[in-house]
C-alpha cells in the first residue's frame, strides 16, 4: 500500500469486493453489522516544528455482555504538551445510541461541542471536516495539551 500511496498521492481511494457475509454471523448476532476501511498516512515535513507521533492500532468491541471498554496507551513518552492532540477512528457512529459514551484522558472527559458532546463521543462525526454524516464510523481529534504532562528524564552523563 505504501508504494501505491506514494505513486498516487492525494486522491480518492476505493475499496471493492469486501464481502463479509460468511463471517458476519460469528460476530454480529444482533444484526448490527457493517464493514469499514480506513487508511492512515504519516508523512515527514522538515519545515514543521519538532513533533512526536504514536499510532496505536487495535480493535475491540462493546456489547450487552461487554458494556465498558477501557484501555491504556503504553510507551507514550510525552516530550512536549503544547498543541498535543489525540485522534481516533471508531467503527460505531450512531448519534441516537448515546449511552454515556465518554472519552477520557487521565480522568478528564474530552469533548468538542457542539459536534462531540461529553456524553456522546462516538456519534458519527468527523471533527476534521465538521461532518455529522459518517454513519457507523467516527473520526475525531481532540486537544489534550491541558491533560498531559511532559515526561522529563534526567540525563545520564558518562
Amino acid at each position: 500500500m505504501t508504494e501505491q500511496v506514494i505513486t498516487t498521492g492525494n486522491g480518492t481511494y476505493t475499496l471493492s469486493e469486501l464481502d463479509l457475509s460468511e463471517i458476519i454471523p460469528n460476530y454480529c448476532q444482533n444484526a448490527t453489522n457493517f464493514a469499514g476501511w480506513a487508511i492512515i498516512i504519516v508523512y515527514k515535513n522538515d519545515n514543521l516544528p519538532l513533533n512526536q507521533l504514536n499510532v496505536y492500532d487495535g480493535l475491540d468491541y462493546i456489547s450487552l455482555g461487554n458494556e465498558n471498554l477501557n484501555f491504556s496507551l503504553n510507551s507514550l513518552n510525552v516530550i512536549d504538551n503544547i498543541g498535543a492532540k489525540i485522534g481516533f477512528i471508531a467503527w460505531e457512529g450512531d448519534s441516537g445510541l448515546a449511552d454515556n459514551e465518554t472519552l477520557r484522558i487521565n480522568g478528564n472527559i474530552l469533548s468538542n461541542e457542539p459536534l462531540n458532546p461529553a456524553s456522546n463521543a462516538f456519534n458519527g462525526t468527523n471533527s476534521i471536516t465538521g461532518s455529522n454524516e459518517l454513519y457507523n464510523m467516527d473520526l475525531d481529534v481532540y486537544e489534550i495539551q491541558n491533560y498531559i504532562q511532559p515526561e522529563i528524564k534526567p540525563l545520564k552523563l558518562l
